[in-house]
C-alpha cells in the first residue's frame, strides 16, 4: 500500500468530555510521490435514528431522525492540481472545540449518537482515500448536582390473595436503597423485605438493572420505539409461605453510557432498578420498578452521607409511564456547564481518575458501513469511566 493513515488523539483513550477541546495529529506515511488535490479533515458528531414497521397491508414503513452536533472540515493540505507530497512520514495537528450540549456516545439497536474523525485524501481522476477513527464523547452528568438522588428510596407493595369466599392471607413487598444515583464501578446495595402471610409461596426473586433506550423518529412522523437491555441481574432464592424473610444485595454496576433526558431529541436513556417476584401457580408475579441515574461524575466523600430526616425516606410515587409499561418517575437532572477545559481540570477533583471501558452490553458501531475506499477500522465501540468506589460497611 502506498499510503498508510493514522489519527492520534491527545487523550490516549479517545474520551473526550463535551466541552473540552478535540486535539490530536493526523499522521501519513508515503513509500513514493503522491500527488493530491488535498487533504481534508472531516470532524462529525451526530445522532441517528432509524427502523421500520410492517401494517396491516404488509408494506413496511421506514421511520428515520438525525441531529448534528459537529460538523467541520479542515484542509489539512490546500486544494491544488499540482501539489505533490514527498516519500516519508507527514504530520498534522489539529484542534476542534467540542459543544458543550454534546450528548454521550452510544451505539444501539435503533439508533446511535457517534462522533467520527476522517482523514481525506482528495486525488485526481480516482477515487478518494479515506481514514476513519471514532471517539467517544461525554456529557458531564454530576451526581452532585441533582439533589433528589441523594435521598434514600423506599417503596412497598401489597398482594391479598383470596380463595373464595375467604382470603389466605397478604403477601408484602419493601425495597429499599441508600441512594439513587450511582457511576459505573460502584455497587448498588438494595434490602428486599418479603412478608409472606398468604398460602402462596414465592419461588423465586429475579432483580435487574436495566437500560431503557427511547428512540423518537422526525419523518415521516414522529413515532416512538424502545429497546430494553438488562446491564446486570441477580438470581434470588424464594419464601416459603407463611414466612418472613430479608434479602441484602449488591449490583455491581458495569460500563454503560450515563442517564441522557435532555442532550439529545430522538435519543434518550434512563435507568431502573426491577425486582421480579415469581409465585407459584397460575404463572404469578409480582414486580418493582426505581429509578435510578447513572453519572459520569461520583458523589463527592463528603456528600456520600445520606440524610436521615423522615422526608429523606418519603416514598417517591410511581405515577408515570415510559412507553406502554408502567415506569419510576424520571428524576430531574440539572445541566451543569462546568465542563472541564483541559487535563489539569478534571471534573472529579483530586479522587482518583476512572478507567475507561466499553460497555459489553452494547454492539459496536460500524463506522465506515457506508463508506467506499475507507482504510480505518470497520466498527467503534464508545468507552465509558469505570470508578474503583470502595464498597461502604
Amino acid at each position: 500500500m502506498v499510503v498508510k493513515f493514522d489519527i492520534l488523539f491527545e487523550h490516549d483513550s479517545g474520551v473526550y468530555f463535551a466541552g473540552q477541546e478535540l486535539k490530536g495529529k493526523v499522521v501519513i506515511h508515503l513509500n513514493k510521490p503522491k500527488k493530491v488535490r488535498g487533504l481534508e479533515l472531516r470532524i462529525k458528531g451526530f445522532a441517528a435514528v432509524k427502523w421500520s414497521e410492517s401494517g396491516s397491508d404488509n408494506n413496511s414503513t421506514y421511520y428515520d431522525g438525525k441531529e448534528d452536533y459537529i460538523k467541520t472540515t479542515t484542509h489539512l493540505v490546500a486544494a491544488s492540481d499540482s501539489t505533490v507530497l514527498d516519500p516519508g512520514t507527514h504530520t498534522f495537528n489539529f484542534t476542534c472545540q467540542l459543544s458543550p450540549l454534546c450528548p454521550s456516545s452510544f451505539e444501539g439497536k435503533y439508533g446511535h449518537i457517534r462522533y467520527t474523525a476522517r482523514v481525506v485524501l482528495v486525488r485526481p481522476w480516482k477515487f478518494d482515500q479515506k481514514y476513519t477513527k471514532g471517539f467517544t464523547v461525554l456529557a458531564l452528568v454530576d451526581l452532585n448536582r441533582i439533589p433528589t438522588i441523594r435521598l434514600p428510596f423506599h417503596m412497598n407493595i401489597s398482594r391479598t390473595f383470596r380463595c373464595w369466599p375467604l382470603s389466605t392471607g397478604d403477601l408484602r413487598v419493601t425495597l429499599d436503597m441508600p441512594q439513587s444515583g450511582y457511576v459505573p464501578g460502584e455497587c448498588l446495595p438494595l434490602k428486599l423485605l418479603i412478608d409472606n402471610k398468604s398460602n402462596v409461596a414465592v419461588v423465586s426473586i429475579n432483580t435487574k438493572l436495566r437500560m431503557i433506550i427511547k428512540f423518537s423518529s422526525q419523518h415521516p412522523s414522529k413515532k416512538t420505539n424502545k429497546d430494553k437491555i438488562s446491564i446486570a441481574k441477580l438470581y434470588g432464592e424464594g419464601v416459603r409461605s407463611k414466612t418472613k424473610k430479608e434479602f441484602n444485595y449488591r449490583i455491581n454496576i458495569p460500563a454503560t453510557p450515563p442517564t441522557s433526558f435532555d442532550r439529545c431529541g430522538i435519543i434518550n436513556i434512563m435507568y431502573e432498578l426491577n425486582v421480579e417476584i415469581a409465585l407459584s401457580g397460575w404463572n404469578l408475579k409480582e414486580t418493582l420498578s426505581a429509578p435510578v441515574v447513572i453519572g459520569t461524575v461520583p458523589f463527592s466523600s463528603s456528600r456520600q452521607q445520606q440524610p436521615t430526616t423522615s422526608r429523606a425516606v418519603e416514598q417517591r410515587k410511581m405515577e408515570t409511564y415510559f412507553g406502554d409499561e408502567r415506569q419510576p418517575e424520571p428524576l430531574k437532572i440539572v445541566r451543569s456547564d462546568e465542563t472541564p477545559q483541559d487535563d489539569s481540570q478534571t471534573p472529579w477533583g483530586e479522587s482518583p481518575p476512572p478507567t475507561y471501558e466499553t460497555a459489553m452490553h452494547m454492539m459496536a458501531g460500524k463506522i465506515n458501513q457506508e463508506e467506499q475506499n475507507d482504510y480505518g477500522p470497520l466498527e467503534f465501540s464508545p468507552r465509558y469511566p469505570v470508578f474503583n468506589i470502595p464498597r461502604n460497611t
